[in-house]
């Protein structure tokens, strides 16, 4: 990469950053539906960890909001992963 173009260099790393991103956003779903390890604690601390590289604090947020959307899904005034 180090001799390539600004614009090609730019383009490579958007896309590998991208995809790492989206990794960890998978992978704290994953975590807060508390399947990949039998212990809760353990789930909850890998979540927490996974999320540090994408610098917004949001594993246990989106757990919660996520458990909401699973308990209430479809239904228009509890389900909070309906757009409004």
């Amino acid at each position: 990469m180090q001799h390539q173009s600004w614009g090609v260099f730019l383009a490579v790393m958007y896309i590998v950053g991208a995809t790492l991103n989206h990794t960890c956003q998978v992978l704290v779903h994953d975590l807060t539906h508390y399947t990949a390890f039998e212990n809760f604690n353990v789930n909850r601390i890998f979540a927490l960890i996974t999320n540090i590289p994408t610098l917004a604090p949001s594993s246990i947020t989106f757990g919660k909001y996520h458990y909401e959307h699973h308990e209430h899904m479809g239904d228009t005034s509890k389900d909070a992963d309906l757009p409004t």
